[in-house]
């Protein structure tokens, strides 16, 4: 099988078609486009991919127990 493309650069949108072409599923059936854990890597990686320049660090997202 070939390398898959780079994602780096890729926006949320394209992730998510890249991965949705996979047809992945939980073992209950969700599509993993879906998944809560799916979507939140998403987040965090649009969050630093816009905010890269700002030098901001994962506290900025990370809600901590009270």
């Amino acid at each position: 099988m070939p390398p898959g493309p780079d994602l780096r650069n890729a926006t949320k949108e394209e992730i998510i078609q890249y991965f949705d072409a996979y047809d992945f599923r939980d073992p209950i059936g969700h599509k993993l486009i879906l998944c809560a854990d799916f979507l939140d890597l998403l987040l965090i990686l649009t969050y630093f991919k816009q905010n890269r320049a700002g030098g901001c660090d994962a506290s900025a997202i990370v809600q901590h127990p009270p």
